[in-house]
């Protein structure tokens, strides 16, 4: 992908299932809102009729500055709006898809929902891309447990050289101490999105406390930043931090 390319249209798909109110932990909204708001920034300029947001039973939640209505994340509901993202994206577009809460690892991995057993498996989620009838630019953040196992699908169902995706983790994700009031990947991954300096929220990898990460911080333990890896020529990066998928 060539990182000057200048897209006609942005669109988004942001999913959280939950799975139930015991497992549906708050970070999981914070994570979506955090996501959103950076995509609606100045910096990105995403329309918020080009985003939709999937979330638990669905609702209105603050986003973006303004009240955002949040489908019901069912199976038919994220697929529905996969699909949707898919066939209106043409050759110049971007389509983002992010994700974030459980997964399984299956096989088949699965990305669980609201309800059980209601899920998304990756290879229906690759069978939504394939249903493509263009070669729009992709981008895949896939913040929920084992979110590395949704590379595959999407690497054989877009066009070569034009996805991107990144992942939490090819195991469990994890909270962010101390409050753990984000996902560690998520709250990271948008400060960087945004240039700026995560405050209060030091990587483990950050050995220096300086809020960056540079080649020379990069530690061998849990927490690691990996170089990035050429699958199909896409690139893929995976980064492992360090608290439980079952913080609250």
């Amino acid at each position: 992908m060539k990182l000057t390319t200048t897209f006609r249209s942005r669109r988004a798909v942001l999913i959280s299932g939950g799975i139930s109110p015991f497992q549906n932990y708050s970070r999981y909204l914070n994570d979506l809102t955090v996501f959103y708001d950076c995509l609606v920034s100045s910096r990105y300029g995403f329309q918020p009729g080009d985003l939709e947001v999937l979330f638990a039973q669905g609702g209105a939640y603050p986003m973006g500055g303004t009240l955002r209505m949040a489908k019901h994340a069912t199976r038919a509901n994220v697929r529905a709006a996969i699909q949707a993202a898919v066939a209106a994206s043409a050759d110049d577009d971007l389509l983002v898809v992010m994700t974030t809460n459980h997964g399984d690892a299956g096989p088949p991995h699965k990305l669980l929902l609201w309800d059980p057993p209601q899920t998304l498996s990756a290879k229906e989620f690759g069978q939504d891309l394939a249903g493509r009838n263009s070669d729009f630019y992709f981008l895949g953040v896939f913040c929920h447990c084992f979110g590395a196992d949704m590379f595959h699908e999407v690497l054989q169902n877009t066009a070569s050289g034009k996805a991107v995706v990144v992942a939490a983790s090819d195991s469990a994700s994890y909270s962010l101490a101390p409050d753990h009031a984000y996902d560690a990947f998520v709250y990271h991954f948008v400060s960087a999105a945004r240039g700026q300096t995560p405050q209060d929220y030091p990587a483990d990898s950050d050995t220096t406390v300086t809020g960056t990460l540079t080649s020379r911080k990069r530690s061998t333990s849990p927490g690691r930043w990996t170089r990035p890896k050429i699958i199909r020529r896409l690139p893929t990066m995976v980064w492992a931090a360090p608290r439980g998928c079952g913080r609250g």
